[in-house]
């Protein structure tokens, strides 16, 4: 066998080898190697091909610069501050999230420290965040109950509470016209330190990461499960799942799925799972149908407080309040009584503004009189 033949055997095998690699750092170094053995089959032939051989010098400039950016990003992911590194090692590094795309989760993160008493998020407001507390205590609560603190290394939002893949279905695929409500949470006695993520940035980061999505919802999952208590009443900790899954309102097919297999696991029966039901204020009913029944207007109203609360409206937010009426049956008599609610008519709704009739560019004044200034 020639060089050249050898060469371009190992050339495929390498780019075969590369083809079956999930991390980027040995698919880069597997590409660079085939395109460099293709540059010699190429260049040792009867008629060098130098078209070819061109090109793959340019293929092989890419993958080499780009498997210098990813060992840069291993490097800098080493040199973290001992608060970040504390935060990984206590929430992220067990479900496999990597240390590089765990820098790039925390790279769009805020941090805020807030005192005793503060509210991060108010109930049945749409939540547009996810809360992640670093120091102190948080607690979460509905209707005025307490539902669960949420402590350090723990997380607060919007299903953060249920599991992975609940989360990455927020306001995108189920229930794409529902805004989905909170339930409060504030800071309790102490004072906290948290980071927090924007729902929408976060989700597109984790849509063009699948890999990251999946163990950054796994690290979800797994402080989901950390909040139950140490006990061996399987009534007690399916309690606090249905509560965490019920807090919106709103429970999708993939939840009950999860709940039934939950309860299989915890040998939970159905009267159980009714009681607890009934418990948390809901009907099977309800339950079976995936909503409580005044779950529309409630959301309803929690949207037009949101869309209105500047005391203007655009005309994309008047969109938006229309698509929900007609994708949730909203009737224009609920319409009308949420818009005097949040001290709204209908004709400020079309005008875009709560401050009056807008006065008209000009008038004609009466004859033999001044126009008013």
């Amino acid at each position: 066998m020639s060089l050249s033949e050898a060469a371009g055997h190992l050339s495929f095998v390498c780019l075969g080898i590369g083809f079956l690699e999930t991390e980027l750092l040995p698919l880069r170094v597997y590409a660079a190697a085939g395109v460099s053995a293709s540059i010699v089959f190429q260049y040792y032939r009867p008629q060098p091909l130098w078209i070819p051989i061109s090109w793959n010098f340019v293929f092989l400039a890419i993958n080499v610069g780009m498997a210098g950016v990813l060992l840069k990003e291993k490097r800098d992911a080493t040199r973290q501050d001992q608060e970040t590194a504390a935060l990984y090692d206590k929430t992220f590094r067990e479900s496999g999230l990597t240390a590089v795309d765990f820098m790039k989760i925390r790279g769009i993160s805020e941090d805020s420290r807030h005192t005793a008493g503060d509210v991060l998020a108010e109930q049945d407001v749409t939540q547009r965040r996810l809360y992640l507390v670093m120091e102190g205590e948080l607690q979460v609560s509905k209707g005025g109950n307490d539902i669960a603190p949420v402590k350090a290394g723990e997380f607060a939002g919007e299903k953060a509470r249920f599991g992975c893949r609940i989360f990455l279905q927020w306001e995108t695929v189920v229930e794409v016209s529902r805004p989905k409500v909170s339930p409060k949470v504030k800071v309790k006695h102490g004072g906290a330190k948290v980071t927090s993520w924007q729902f929408d940035e976060l989700r597109d980061l984790l849509a063009h990461n699948p890999n990251m999505s999946v163990r950054f919802h796994a690290a979800l999952a797994r402080a989901m499960v950390s909040k139950l208590v140490d006990t061996h009443d399987p009534a007690v900790k399916y309690r606090q799942l249905l509560t965490g899954v019920l807090v919106d309102g709103v429970v999708t097919t993939m939840e009950k799925d999860e709940l039934e297999k939950m309860r299989q696991d915890m040998n939970v029966d159905e009267a159980t799972h009714t009681a607890e039901l009934k418990t948390a204020g809901w009907s099977t009913q309800e339950f079976d149908q995936g909503y409580q029944d005044d779950f529309s207007s409630r959301t309803y109203e929690a949207l037009a407080k949101e869309v209105l609360r500047d005391g203007t409206v655009n005309d994309k937010g008047r969109a938006k309040l229309r698509i929900h009426r007609q994708n949730n049956g909203i009737d224009s008599l609920h319409h009308m009584r949420v818009l005097k609610k949040l001290g709204w008519s209908l004709d400020q709704l079309e005008e875009g503004t709560t401050a009056g009739h807008r006065t008209p560019l000009s008038t004609t004044a009466p004859a033999g009189t001044q126009p008013s200034t």
